[in-house]
């Protein structure tokens, strides 16, 4: 969300505690900002200034009016050249003569996703010398914000900054910020930003979380702060932050338990009490309310990983070497393979792929970011971790399949899903039903696996051929009936312990589809503007003819 932001004096609590913004900038003013300038080697755009400034890969999520330096945009990698290598868009002069010895925080929205090779950093100049660097961004697909110290230069007379986008002198993607703000912070000043946790626990005994920020200059080594559940007795003590916080760095910290012994929301007041053993300083940032939501009862947890692949693809081999793996880790693994660009290739895949990746192979996890990123496409590599970090999450539902049916003559399927809450939850909420089918193969290049670990010794498709002719290709989505998104409307915005919901399906097998080889798998998802708002709650599945097994789905 955009922040108006204007050069004013911000009262914080006391007289050591003044603090003054030096300089705002959201880039909503006529461009490029006055004083602003902008550096770069020829032949290259530089940095521009726009609401809609992302290209197919750089995607900038909506942010208002920003600035951007988009190599993707602008170098075609093969007759257009844009050397970004050296973009540069520079504040206007400094004068931070009158903050000697005053802590000084530059910060700012950014995205720079560094997924095909650039690189993001902030450099500083003085006295109209050259610049150099201070700090690298890391690399995120979504808006974050970032917090560089400018302690160093308090008390110069002639800064500039920069933000400095480097393509590495090839084709790559791209670096926007927003919202940059340059001001003086006081020495101690932790914020609470709010209650932290998992999003749901069960009822019981359970640590409570908050979010904490170090707004000041100094390190935090100790924090004091009491919480109270729905309005109760204080809970108080002082924690000790391993390593401390550093500032302009954000932490979770754990606190004292509590007995949460009903289900339902409650609702968890916040606060800092002290900073390294005294006041602090910022008495306007201390308190935080936030709700922990309490299940009635946990259900089973199933994970879906979405392996993205393709018969073209020289390295998927190795991906479901992985994808194998995975769904190895236990029943409750679901593992579904999209296709794009060979015989196997549905639109709704099409759209999802779209959606989160252009590399291959590649996959989700429930379709949520690997634990410690914000990246919600990962490699192979991460395959396996993300499944069993997810296999632990605590989700607010289970999903069913309901009267299912297959009707031989005219080759149709019917089937229920069906979502059961355990607790409070709201949002765009979607039902859905995949056809996946195991086992397909065929001839022809849409089906004969291109295979780069042929000449591999010791891996499994060593010696298999280039291309592996009769691959046979498991977990082969045919169709997402409630589309790639699922089916919306049938969940209302806002449901409650004891909600349930459900929505029929139907579809016809093609004729080169196997009623025995199907099973069909049921959806609980979300569904917002970011590809990181689609999380898949929680799933089930089941083989469409369940008398061919013995035992249910195998």
């Amino acid at each position: 969300m955009k922040r108006l932001l204007a050069p004013v004096l911000l009262f914080l609590g006391s007289s050591h505690a003044m603090a003054t913004v030096i300089l705002a900038e959201d880039f909503e003013s006529p461009l490029p900002p006055a004083g602003w300038t902008r550096t770069q080697e020829v032949p290259s755009v530089g940095w521009e200034f726009g609401t809609d400034l992302g290209s197919a890969f750089f995607p900038i999520p909506a942010h208002t009016r920003y600035a951007a330096s988009n190599d993707d945009a602008n170098d075609d990698n093969t007759t257009n050249k844009n050397n970004a290598s050296a973009d540069r868009l520079i504040t206007p002069v400094l004068n931070l003569s009158s903050f000697g010895g005053n802590a000084i925080r530059l910060t700012f929205a950014y995205v720079q996703s560094g997924d095909y090779g650039s690189v993001g950093t902030v450099e500083v100049s003085l006295n109209g010398g050259a610049f150099a660097q201070i700090a690298q961004v890391p690399s995120t697909a979504q808006w974050s914000t970032q917090s560089v110290s400018l302690d160093a230069y308090a008390g110069q007379s002639n800064v500039r900054v920069a933000f400095r986008h480097n393509d590495g002198g090839g084709w790559a993607d791209g670096f926007a910020i927003d919202d940059v703000q340059i001001r003086t912070v006081p020495a101690l000043d932790a914020a609470m930003e709010g209650v932290g946790g998992p999003a749901y626990i069960a009822t019981g005994f359970n640590p409570v979380f908050a979010r904490i920020s170090n707004q000041g200059g100094d390190l935090i080594n100790s924090l004091g702060y009491a919480y109270s559940v729905d309005g109760g007795p204080l809970q108080s003590a002082t924690v000790s932050p391993p390593g401390g916080i550093t500032p302009g760095t954000e932490v979770e910290l754990e606190l004292l338990g509590y007995d949460f012994a009903t289900g339902g929301d409650h609702i968890i007041q916040l606060m800092v009490t002290s900073v390294n053993g005294g006041a602090d300083q910022n008495s306007a940032n201390d308190e935080a309310q936030g709700v922990v939501r309490v299940l009635s009862q946990v259900p089973q947890k199933r994970v879906v990983l979405e392996q993205h692949t393709g018969s073209w693809c020289g390295w998927c081999p190795d991906g479901t070497v992985v994808f194998e793996q995975a769904q190895g880790l236990g029943s409750g693994v679901i593992g579904v393979s999209i296709h794009n660009g060979d015989a196997m290739t549905t639109a709704e895949g099409d759209q999802v792929a779209n959606a989160f990746t252009s590399a291959y192979p590649t996959g989700t996890v429930d379709r949520t970011p690997a634990e410690g990123t914000t990246e919600v496409i990962m490699s192979r590599g991460s395959w396996l971790a993300s499944v069993s970090q997810r296999l632990q999450a605590v989700v607010p539902a289970s999903v069913q399949l309901l009267n299912v049916s297959y009707d031989a003559g005219v080759r149709q399927l019917t089937a229920t899903t069906q979502a059961a809450f355990y607790g409070s939850d709201g949002g765009d909420l979607r039902l859905n039903l995949w056809v996946v089918e195991d086992g397909v193969t065929g001839a022809g290049s849409g089906y004969d696996q291109v295979n780069y670990l042929d000449s591999e010794a010791g891996h499994p498709f060593f010696g298999a051929g280039n291309p592996i002719v009769g691959f046979v290709h498991d977990g082969v989505v045919r169709a997402m009936l409630g589309g790639a998104w699922g089916t919306a409307g049938v969940i209302p915005m806002s449901v409650a312990d004891g909600g349930t919901y459900a929505t029929t399906y139907q579809y016809t097998l093609g004729p080169d589809q196997v009623p025995e080889r199907i099973r069909l798998v049921g959806v609980l998802s979300r569904y917002g503007a970011g590809i990181d708002q689609r999380e898949i709650i929680n799933a089930t599945q089941q083989r469409l003819l369940i008398d061919v097994f013995a035992n249910g789905f195998e």
